[in-house]
């Protein structure tokens, strides 16, 4: 089983390699805060879930891909252990 920490650093690497250059900045300050809340919900999901609602900010490539773990996270929460 994965530690949260390592957890929380992967979810992290898989938001800000989709996130559109010019919106980078920003994504980081959400997920600092998500990260917050990640820990103390006991739910990683939210680091994937929130910020990818804004699909403005996601690679026109990666929306796709970014909406169908968005779709799987929502049913399958991953409570950090």
């Amino acid at each position: 089983m994965f530690d949260d920490e390592n957890i929380i650093e992967k979810a992290m690497e898989f938001v800000l390699v989709r996130t559109k250059p010019e919106y980078l900045n920003e994504m980081v300050s959400i997920l600092d805060e998500l990260v917050v809340e990640a820990r103390v919900t006991r739910n990683i999901a939210v680091l994937i879930e929130l910020p990818t609602v804004q699909s403005r900010m996601i690679k026109p490539e990666y929306v796709d891909e970014v909406n169908t773990i968005k779709h799987y996270f929502g049913q399958h929460p991953l409570a950090m252990s």
